[in-house]
């Protein structure tokens, strides 16, 4: 078909229509002459030709209730985005410029939703050549789908409605859009995979499970409601106490992110019939006693201690974790036994075992080891003395800290009867036979503290009890020993004799055989500390830079 013959067609239609308005033939031309007899309208003219409405695609759609044989010329309507003319005729718009039909809309099909994505769905329109798919009722900015009648939407968001839209076109134009609906769906999430290892006691749960991908936390309930359960962010335990003894439960538990929850993991454990046995703590011996210390058990509201391995005869320490056992032997090695118990059960005894320390007046043997302490490695036999004059109830070592041997002699400087220096509430010992071990690094202290517990080597090298004299102490052993020189207090059970020192700047060994230093636990100031002196004509308490290093004599109540 011609474009010029259906356009006459269509203005003959138009005219038609249109006579029962019109009382006569019209002719618009610019030389006057008069309508053809078979034309109500005629229009004449050699330069200028006939101009219908112009619009858009979208706005030739938007026109409400177009009359049949409306004539536009729209500017976008053909399937390439040209122009060309358009009839409304059997109630679809037409495009007569190029003789054929633009398809009808197509029919939504059953859309596909996933969490983050939705694959629309059509049907096919029998004259289209293809399609065209969009996110907004725009024709112009769709994307063209070629044949396909499907797309594959992602990055959407969970649980959310969409609208969409779709055109058929052909070479005549395009359809009307399709519209089409469809909401993402709620997250499936995976429910925790399995159960965790739960850790029961006699009264609680430590309830564990295990974590899920893409999770962003957890709920648990002791009930499967997941509305109240408790949300435990993105913990995967929770310790459940105050239950029953010997009893089965089971908890639920659920994963979940911004889109929805797992179903319930199902969680099952049943509490014990016993406690766990106590742990031993440090335990504080004496001569003739020992203070034994065990630690709590959480599910135990009680304790029984005993000398014997016999829980029917253990005496009931109620929540006490502490018993002091008096009337003990020094120097020997005891073992005691604790049981923890709840209603249900007893538990499995744990054996204490510790040492009363050493009597006065026997020796002990100590392995020094090198390190933070003990300068090199070595061991060392040292005599035990008590009934010193002055401070009779004290035991006291009778050689050095770290001497190999007793002084011979009141003047005997030898290392090995002399041992180790340390300077004022320091831990590190040094050694000086010629080579200072280890080497020197402090040649000033300003701390304002007497010799702490924690930094004191007769304890820490010796044991617990041992400790350094105070300064009262020592002035006592020196007025009621009546020491005036050397010869009292080496001539004493105690044979303190002349050692030296070791200078306060390099660690230098000073007057070994002429002078003796031995500190004690009492600062003066804050830089200067007491210490027992010794020389051919005197014996004495004195203060001296705590940054020298003097002799330790060691010493137990």
């Amino acid at each position: 078909m011609k474009n010029l013959s259906n356009f006459f067609i269509v203005l003959g239609f138009l005219l038609t229509f249109h006579s029962f308005f019109l009382v006569a033939q019209v002719g618009i031309n610019s030389n006057s002459s008069a309508p053809d007899n078979s034309a109500m309208l005629d229009v004449n003219s050699t330069s200028k030709g006939f101009l219908p409405p112009r619009m858009t695609f979208e706005q030739r759609n938007a026109i409400s209730n177009p009359a049949e044989g409306l004539i536009v010329w729209c500017t976008n309507c053909n399937s390439d985005g040209t122009a060309g003319l358009c009839v409304y005729q059997a109630g679809k718009w037409r495009n007569i410029s190029l003789g054929c039909t633009t398809p009808v809309s197509s029919v939504t099909g059953i859309h596909n939703p996933g969490v983050t994505q939705v694959i629309w769905n059509w049907n096919t329109v029998p004259i289209a050549l293809g399609y065209k798919w969009n996110t907004t009722n725009t024709y112009a900015s769709a994307t063209d789908m070629g044949s396909a009648t499907a797309k594959t939407e992602t990055g959407l968001t969970c649980q959310t409605n969409y609208t969409r839209y779709v055109w058929a076109y052909n070479d005549c134009g395009p359809s009307p859009a399709l519209t089409l609906t469809q909401a993402t769906l709620q997250n499936p999430m995976a429910s925790p995979p399995g159960q965790g290892i739960h850790a029961a006691s006699t009264n609680q749960v430590i309830w564990n499970w295990n974590t899920v991908p893409g999770a962003t936390g957890y709920k648990w309930s002791a009930t499967n409601n997941y509305v109240t359960a408790i949300n435990l962010g993105n913990v995967t335990t929770k310790t459940e106490t105050g239950l029953n003894c010997n009893t089965g439960y089971t908890r639920y538990v659920w994963a979940y992110d911004a889109c929805g929850n797992s179903i319930a993991t199902t969680l099952t454990k049943t509490t014990t019939i016993n406690p766990a046995s106590p742990v031993t703590g440090t335990h504080v011996p004496g001569t003739i006693l020992i203070t034994w210390n065990w630690n709590t058990v959480g599910d135990a509201i009680g304790y029984k201690w005993n000398t014997v391995n016999v829980y029917a005869s253990a005496t009931d320490m109620g929540t006490a974790v502490s018993k002091t056992d008096t009337g003990l032997t020094c120097g020997t090695a005891y073992t005691r036994y604790v049981w923890a118990y709840n209603a249900c059960g007893v538990s499995a005894p744990v054996a204490l075992t510790q040492s009363t320390t050493l009597c006065c007046g026997t020796g002990m043997t100590i392995n020094h080891t090198a390190g933070v302490v003990a300068p090199v490695t070595k061991t060392v036999t040292y005599g035990i003395v008590t009934n010193v004059p002055g401070e009779p109830a004290k035991c006291w070592i009778t050689r050095n800290l770290g001497a190999s041997q007793q002084a011979t002699a009141k003047n005997d400087g030898a290392e090995a009867s002399s041992g180790w220096y340390w300077q004022f509430n320091l831990k590190q010992g040094y050694k000086n036979d010629g080579t200072l071990t280890p080497g020197w690094t402090i040649t000033a202290i300003n701390d304002n503290s007497d010799w702490l517990t924690a930094n004191n080597p007769c304890s820490i090298e010796l044991g617990a009890g041992w400790r350094i004299p105070t300064n009262t102490e020592w002035a006592n052993v020196d007025a009621s020993g009546g020491w005036t020189d050397w010869n009292g207090p080496y001539n004493s059970s105690l044979k303190l004799h002349c050692a030296g020192s070791l200078y306060s700047n390099n660690g230098a060994r000073n007057h070994p055989g002429t002078q003796g230093f031995y500190w004690s636990m009492t600062q003066s100031d804050a830089t200067v500390g007491w210490f027992l002196y010794i020389t051919s004509y005197s014996s004495s308490p004195g203060n001296y830079d705590k940054a020298n290093g003097f002799n330790l004599r060691c010493l137990r109540d």
